[in-house]
C-alpha cells in the first residue's frame, strides 16, 4: 500500500514539473546578440511575435527589415552602433507589425539616398537612439502607420530629420534634437497627424517644424512603391488634431514653425528664436491657434499669417526680431491677435496689410522701431482696442494707403503719434483712446480723402498738438479731452482739411485750445477751451467758411477766440470771460461776424477789432472787461457794432482809435468807469446812432481832437459822470481812467 502511494506522489510531481516546463516554455524570449545571434537580421528572423532581440556593445554593418511585433533593444546607444550601407532603408517596418526599438545608434556610410527607419504599416515606438548622416530622412513614417519618437537624437541627415506623410497616419514625437538636416527637423505632411512636444529643432538650411496639410509628391524610394491615386489633397484635407507644444525651435535655415495648407493645429509654448526667417510661419491655414510661445530675435517676423482663415493669435512673445512681431497678410486672413506682448523689433509689433482682416486686442505693442500696431493697403481692414502702444519710434497705431480700421479704448504712450491715420480714402473711427505724451501728435489725421470719426478720446501731455486734421484730411471731432499739449488741443490745419469739431474740452495747452487755418473749413461748437496758455480759439489764414458757437473760452493766458487773416468767420453764442487779454480779437485782416458772445471779466476788451480786421459785433454782451467791452482799432480796421451790451468795463463800453471806422448803432453802454463810447485817434471815424450811453463815470460819448466822428442826435446819454456828448481839444487834460488804459 505504500509502494502505490510513493508511486503516485511521483507522477503528480511529473505532471507538475512538465505543465510548470510548458508553462515556462510560451514565455517572450530574449535573444541576444551576438551571444545567440551573429546578426540583428538573424536574431529577428528567428524571434517570435512579443520577443525581444537585445543588441550588446559592438557595430554591425546591417539592414533591418521587420514585419512582426517584436522589441529592438540596444546596450546603450554610445556602445551599439548599426551602420547603413544600401539605398533601400536601414530599418523597414512594414505590414501591421508592432516595434518597439530604443537604445541604439544609426549611421550611414554611403552617398545614396537612404532613410535609416522607414516604417510603412503597423506602428514603431522608438526611444533612445542616435541617427546620424543619411542621405534621406531620420525617420519616416508614412502610409496610416503611427509613430512615437521619443527622447532621440536626429542629426546631418539630407532630408526631414523625423518625417510623417499621408493624412491616416499618426506620429508623437516627443524630447528629441533634431540638428542640422537639410530639411525639417519634424516634418507633418499630407495632413499627417499628431503631437510634437519637448523637442529641440535646429536645422542649417530648412524649418525647424513643419506641418503641411497640402500633399506634395512623395520622395522617390517612397513613390516607386505605388500611392493610391485617388487619395485627396489640397485644402479640403483637414490636420486632425496636429499639437506642437513645448518646443525649441531655434537657429533654423528658415522658419522656426511652418504651418502650410494646415487646418486644426495647436501651436503653443513653443521657442522660436534666432531663425533665418520667422519664429512660427503660417501659409494658407485655418483653424490654427498660436498661443504663449517665444518668438524672438528672428530675422524676420515673430508670427507671420498669410491668407490665414479664422485664426488666434494669442499670450505670444514676439521679441526683438529684425521685422515685425506678428505681421499678418492676404485677402483670405481672418486673423484674431489678442494679449499677445510684441516689444523691441526692429519693425511694427503688429502689422496688418495686403487685404487682411485682423482683430487686435489687449496686445502690449512697445519699444518697437516703427509702430506698435500698422494697418497699410487697400482693402486691408482691422478692429484694435484695448491695446497698449506705448514708446515705439513711430506710431503707436498708424492706418495707411486706404486701409480701413475702428480703434477703441487703447493706451498710446510716448509714440512718435499715439494714433495716425495716414492717406486712406475713407472714414477710420477712433472712440475712447487714450494718447499721452507722444512726440507729435495725440491723434493725427493726414492727406487728401483721409476721414476720421474721434469720439470720446483723452489726447493730453503731447510734445505738439493733441489732435491734428491736416494736407486736406477732414474729421468729426466730439467729446475729446485734448489738454496739457506742448501745442494746441485741436487743430485743423492746410488747404482742403475740414472739421467738425463739436463738445470737447481743450484745456491747459501751451498754445491754443482749438486752432483752425491755412485754407481750412470747419464748424468748432460746444466745446470748452479754458485756461490754454495762448488763446482758447484760434483761426488763421483761411477764407473757408468757419463757424465758432456756443464755445466757452474761459480763462486763457492770451485771447479767448482770435481771428487772423481769415474772413468768412461767424462767432456766435460763445462765452469767452476771465482771458488775460480779450475775450474776442480779430487782427491782420481777419473778417468775421461776432454775434450774441458773452465776453466779460477779460483783462483787456471783450472784443477787439485791430489790423485791418472787418466785421460785424451784433447783440454781445461785454461786461466787467478793463478795457472797453468792444474796441475797434488801427488804420484799416472797421466794425458794424449793432445791439451789443457794454455794461460795467473799467475804461469805455465801446472805443474806435487810430484810424478807425465803422458805426455803432443801438448799442447800450451802462456804467462803465470812463465813456459810453470813446473816439479817438487821427482820421478815426464812426457814424454814432441810436445809442444808450448812461450813468457812465464820465461821459457818455467823447471825441478827441483829429477824430472825425458823425455823432446823430438820436442817442440817449443821461446821468454819465460829466457829460453827455464830449469833444475834447489840445487843451485838455486826460482823466485818470485814461491813463490807466495805457494812454
Amino acid at each position: 500500500m505504500r509502494t502505490k502511494l510513493v508511486k503516485v506522489k511521483i507522477v503528480l510531481l511529473l505532471t507538475q514539473l512538465f505543465v510548470a516546463a510548458q508553462v515556462y516554455s510560451d514565455e517572450p524570449r530574449t535573444l541576444r546578440v551576438p551571444e545567440d545571434y551573429k546578426a540583428i537580421q538573424e536574431a529577428i528572423n528567428a524571434a517570435k511575435p512579443g520577443e525581444t532581440v537585445f543588441v550588446n556593445e559592438g557595430t554591425y554593418d546591417e539592414t533591418i527589415k521587420i514585419k512582426k511585433s517584436i522589441h529592438l533593444a540596444g546596450k546603450d546607444p554610445n556602445l551599439v552602433k548599426i551602420i547603413g550601407r544600401i539605398a533601400d532603408g536601414t530599418v523597414r517596418i512594414d505590414s501591421n507589425s508592432q516595434v518597439s526599438i530604443a537604445n541604439l545608434t544609426f549611421e550611414y556610410a554611403k552617398d545614396k539616398y537612404n532613410t535609416c527607419i522607414e516604417v510603412s504599416g503597423g506602428s514603431l515606438t522608438i526611444k533612445n537612439c542616435v541617427i546620424k548622416g543619411f542621405t534621406g530622412c531620420g525617420i519616416n513614417i508614412h502610409s496610416g502607420a503611427k509613430g512615437i519618437v521619443e527622447n532621440c537624437r536626429v542629426e546631418d541627415c539630407n532630408q526631414a530629420g523625423i518625417y510623417a506623410f499621408n493624412k491616416t497616419t499618426n506620429v508623437i514625437v516627443r524630447n528629441n534634437i533634431c540638428l542640422n538636416n537639410g530639411r525639417e527637423g519634424i516634418y507633418f505632411n499630407d495632413c499627417a497627424g499628431g503631437f510634437a512636444s519637448g523637442n529641440i529643432c535646429r536645422q542649417k538650411k530648412s524649418s525647424g517644424i513643419t506641418i503641411m496639410g497640402k500633399k506634395e509628391p512623395l520622395p522617390s524610394h517612397v513613390a516607386s512603391k505605388g500611392r493610391d491615386s485617388t487619395e485627396p489633397t489640397g485644402l479640403s484635407d483637414v490636420v486632425p488634431n496636429v499639437r506642437i507644444s513645448d518646443n525649441n525651435c531655434i537657429k533654423n535655415g528658415v522658419n522656426g514653425i511652418y504651418a502650410i495648407d494646415a487646418n486644426g493645429l495647436l501651436i503653443e509654448r513653443n521657442n522660436a528664436i534666432d531663425n533665418n526667417s520667422c519664429g512660427v510661419f503660417m501659409e494658407r491655414p485655418k483653424n490654427i491657434t498660436i498661443s504663449e510661445n517665444r518668438c524672438m530675435n528672428n530675422v524676420f517676423a515673430g508670427v507671420f499669417a498669410s491668407d490665414a482663415g479664422q485664426c488666434l493669435i494669442e499670450k505670444n512673445v514676439c521679441k526683438e526680431n529684425k521685422w515685425g512681431g506678428i505681421w499678418i497678410r492676404g485677402p483670405q486672413s481672418r486673423i484674431t491677435a489678442r494679449n499677445n506682448t510684441c516689444i523691441d523689433n526692429q519693425y511694427s509689433g503688429i502689422n496688418i496689410d495686403k487685404s487682411a482682416f485682423g482683430i487686435v486686442e489687449d496686445n502690449v505693442c512697445s519699444r518697437n522701431s516703427w509702430c506698435g500696431v500698422w494697418v497699410i493697403n487697400q482693402g486691408t481692414r482691422a478692429a484694435i482696442r484695448r491695446n497698449l502702444c506705448e514708446h515705439n519710434k513711430c506710431d503707436g497705431i498708424l492706418i495707411e494707403e486706404n486701409a480701413q480700421a475702428t480703434i477703441e479704448d487703447n493706451n498710446c504712450i510716448n509714440n512718435r503719434d499715439g494714433i495716425c491715420v495716414l492717406d486712406v480714402n475713407g472714414t477710420v473711427t477712433l472712440t475712447s483712446n487714450h494718447c499721452r505724451e507722444n512726440n507729435r501728435y495725440g491723434i493725427s489725421a493726414i492727406k487728401d480723402g483721409t476721414q476720421i470719426t474721434a469720439k470720446k478720446n483723452t489726447s493730453t501731455g503731447n510734445q505738439k498738438d493733441g489732435l491734428l486734421i491736416s494736407l486736406g484730411a477732414s474729421g468729426t471731432v466730439e467729446e475729446n479731452i485734448c489738454s496739457g499739449n506742448i501745442l494746441n488741443g485741436i487743430i485743423v490745419v492746410d488747404n482742403r482739411s475740414q472739421g467738425t469739431v463739436q463738445r470737447n474740452i481743450c484745456e491747459q495747452n501751451h498754445k491754443d485750445g482749438i486752432r483752425i487755418g491755412t485754407g481750412t473749413r470747419a464748424l468748432v461748437e460746444e466745446n470748452i477751451c479754458n485756461n490754454n496758455i495762448d488763446s482758447g480759439l484760434y483761426v488763421y489764414e483761411t477764407s473757408n467758411p468757419v463757424v465758432l458757437k456756443r464755445n466757452t473760452c474761459n480763462g486763457n493766458g492770451v485771447d479767448g477766440i482770435v481771428a487772423r487773416d481769415a474772413n468768412s468767420i461767424v462767432a456766435q453764442q460763445n462765452i469767452c470771460t476771465d482771458n488775460e487779454r480779450r475775450g474776442i480779437r480779430l487782427w491782420e485782416n481777419a473778417e468775421m461776424n461776432v454775434i450774441e458772445n458773452v465776453c466779460s471779466d477779460n483783462r483787456q476788451e471783450g472784443i477787439l477789432f485791430s489790423g485791418n480786421s472787418k466785421g460785424t459785433a451784433r447783440d454781445n454782451k461785454c461786461q466787467r472787461n478793463l478795457f472797453a467791452g468792444i474796441g475797434v482799432e488801427g488804420n484799416g480796421t472797421s466794425a458794424m457794432l449793432i445791439g451789443n451790451q457794454c455794461i460795467q468795463n473799467n475804461h469805455s463800453g465801446i472805443t474806435f482809435e487810430n484810424g478807425a471806422a465803422g458805426d455803432a448803432n443801438d448799442n447800450v453802454c451802462f456804467e462803465n468807469t470812463w465813456s459810453g463810447i470813446a473816439v479817438r485817434g487821427e482820421k478815426t471815424t464812426a457814424v454814432i446812432t441810436a445809442n444808450k450811453c448812461e450813468s457812465n463815470g464820465a461821459w457818455g460819448i467823447i471825441s478827441w481832437e483829429g477824430a472825425k466822428p458823425d455823432i446823430r442826435e438820436d442817442s440817449i446819454t443821461n446821468g454819465n459822470g460829466r457829460a453827455g456828448v464830449k469833444h475834447r481839444g489840445k487843451s485838455e487834460i486826460a482823466c485818470p481812467a485814461m491813463i490807466l488804459a495805457g494812454e
